[in-house]
């Protein structure tokens, strides 16, 4: 629907003709869209190998990119760690952040985890296993803790399995 014009799109919506809202993603020029990730390093991808996609849905309800980015603008947020499935996600992300006159959060991808039947780990499919007051009501120090969860997704060189959380923070 890239190319339908204002009045063809407005004539469609008055005649009731369910739609979604989506992004139109520049394509002039040689235009990438660019950020560093704290794990993987520099991320770049060509505008024009982005499609354009969705904000709303037919129903008016907002999609996960809409959503997640105009929460993060409103709170602020100056981090996001999650998963390295939502790496190539960040792409639309930037450029809804961008549209929104807002400045992108830092990003960092971490390595899935799985549960022992080979899937990701959810809070949903897997509850109590994945919180965290699961392990502080079962009397797990909060610095062991903290050294399990670097630990999940990373090792030091020397394969250390106890680290002070300065020497953390220094890694």
């Amino acid at each position: 629907m890239r190319e339908l014009s204002r009045e063809e799109s407005d004539r469609r919506a008055a005649a009731g003709e369910p739609f979604a809202l989506r992004f139109r993603v520049p394509r002039d020029g040689a235009q990438d869209v660019r950020f560093v990730d704290a794990v993987y390093g520099e991320q770049a991808k060509a505008a024009a190998d982005i499609e354009d996609f969705a904000l709303l849905r037919s129903d008016g309800m907002p999609t996960y990119h809409l959503a997640s980015c105009a929460d993060d603008a409103d709170l602020h947020i100056s981090h996001i760690i999650r998963g390295q499935d939502h790496l190539t996600n960040t792409f639309k992300h930037i450029l809804i952040f961008e549209a929104a006159g807002a400045t992108p959060p830092k990003f960092a991808h971490l390595p899935l985890l799985v549960a022992p039947d080979g899937t990701k780990l959810s809070k949903r499919r897997h509850g109590k296993v994945v919180s965290v007051t699961t392990y502080r009501d079962a009397g797990f120090l909060p610095e062991a803790f903290v050294n399990f969860l670097c630990l999940l997704g990373w090792s030091p060189k020397d394969n250390r399995e106890k680290m002070s959380l300065q020497e953390l923070m220094d890694d």
